[in-house]
């Protein structure tokens, strides 16, 4: 017959050996079978016990699920010799339960308190950016699996949770990854096997008839819509510094004067920003990134149109001189991109993809591409201070040919303020430029 490992929650260890010798004989014949139906029982005057036609008593205790420590009936048939053996075993299994209960509370820790006290212990050291992704993706995780145990917690759970969400894939392999990152660190320091470890993320492969798979555009695409952009004279210096340096929207919005070098022909990113808030870059590096001639012809024309403008002034400044918003920018591109006929999906980040992408076809090298676009990898990062101005600008030979020539509109300045007010998504009055 199955032993008590089978029947009732404290599976695992043998903790009934606690038990007396009456309650260990008669678990060790117990039986796991719960009668059917059919089988006449006889409710006897303590709850849980009930007497068997043949004489056999069934028992049922209520444990906690060593998984989650939720309460969970367990039922066990057994052979004594009276009722008052049945009663004296059912306490006896029930004070063995509730002391290896005990025992396991005191040790034992969920998944859900494990994430907080992880996430505390290193929101210092990140990025409130970062920070709040890592909140985000951990509160999808937990609301499935925080509830069990950590030592519990299976890779079958993990893989589970991962197909079960009703998101993208690409949305879901992030949170994945968080997951994953946070139980490499916490299941190292308490000396558990991680069971997320071979969990793999799903597959990100669109089909070329999928409109939008890839927010790139090929170089022709790329010119076409700048070409469309240009039309824009507010907006056309913002874009084509997205296109021609690959930077973040907040490494962008960021940019000071001081950080343009006209005489080097190059534009140091030292710092981005996140919800109004200014700190470094995302890697944490700063880099610098060749001027293309009609960029460097852009942003000459702009400084000359900023009367009084000072090294620390921002470059793309709103109407009121605070930084751009990411929905202050985005219908001007909507409106380039309806333009110049492209309906597959773009966005703002499109460029800096699109930037990586045609840049990676020039580089000789990896580490250039890193360079150039502040990809960060640990083995890597020692390298990129090797890699020089020339070799920047060979690997971005392709880009210059694919900017249309209009350096006439890049005479105006972004915080000119339009005849056309409208309100942008951070609540400020905006001609669309923010």
């Amino acid at each position: 017959m199955a032993g008590p490992a089978g029947g009732w929650p404290c599976s695992g260890a043998p903790r009934w050996r606690r038990c007396s010798p009456a309650v260990r004989a008669a678990m060790l014949n117990a039986s796991t079978w719960v009668p059917g139906p059919e089988i006449r029982m006889k409710q006897t005057k303590y709850p849980g016990i009930k007497r068997l036609a043949d004489g056999r008593f069934h028992i049922r205790v209520t444990g906690r699920c060593p998984k989650t420590g939720k309460k969970k009936n367990s039922k066990m048939t057994v052979e004594c010799q009276s009722l008052g053996d049945a009663v004296r075993i059912r306490e006896e299994m029930r004070v063995a339960i509730e002391q290896a209960d005990a025992d396991d509370a005191a040790e034992r820790v969920r998944v859900e308190a494990a994430a907080i006290s992880w996430l505390t212990g290193k929101r210092s050291g990140l990025k409130p950016s970062t920070a709040e992704r890592y909140a985000l993706a951990l509160d999808h995780a937990l609301a499935d699996l925080g509830e069990i145990y950590l030592d519990r917690l299976s890779r079958a759970d993990i893989i589970a949770w991962r197909d079960s969400q009703d998101a993208a894939a690409s949305t879901t392999n992030s949170r994945l990854r968080v997951l994953k990152t946070f139980l490499a660190d916490v299941c190292a320091e308490r000396e558990l096997r991680n069971p997320a470890e071979r969990v793999r993320a799903l597959s990100e492969r669109v089909g070329d008839d999928v409109v939008g798979g890839s927010n790139i555009l090929e170089g022709s695409e790329l010119s076409e819509l700048l070409a469309a952009l240009s039309e824009d004279e507010h907006w056309y210096p913002v874009f084509l510094f997205m296109a021609t340096t690959g930077t973040r929207f907040g490494e962008m919005a960021a940019v000071r004067w001081m950080d343009v070098d006209f005489a080097a022909a190059r534009v140091v990113i030292r710092r981005g920003k996140w919800k109004q808030t200014v700190g470094t870059t995302k890697t944490g590096r700063a880099r610098s990134v060749p001027l293309v001639e009609p960029l460097a012809k852009a942003l000459r024309s702009l400084r000359d149109t900023r009367t009084g403008a000072k090294e620390h002034d921002l470059v793309f400044p709103t109407s009121k001189g605070t930084m751009l918003s990411n929905g202050s920018v985005r219908g001007a591109l909507l409106r380039g991109l309806e333009r110049a006929g492209i309906t597959k999906r773009f966005t703002l980040h499109g460029f800096r993809r699109t930037f990586n992408n045609l840049v990676r076809r020039e580089a000789t090298s990896t580490m250039v591409v890193q360079a150039l676009t502040g990809h960060s990898t640990d083995r890597m990062t020692e390298h990129y201070s090797f890699i020089g101005d020339a070799e920047k600008r060979s690997a971005m030979a392709s880009l210059a040919q694919v900017i249309p020539i209009r350096p006439q509109l890049a005479g105006r300045d972004t915080a000119e303020v339009s005849p056309e007010v409208s309100r942008a998504p951070d609540g400020t009055k905006t001609d669309g430029r923010g």
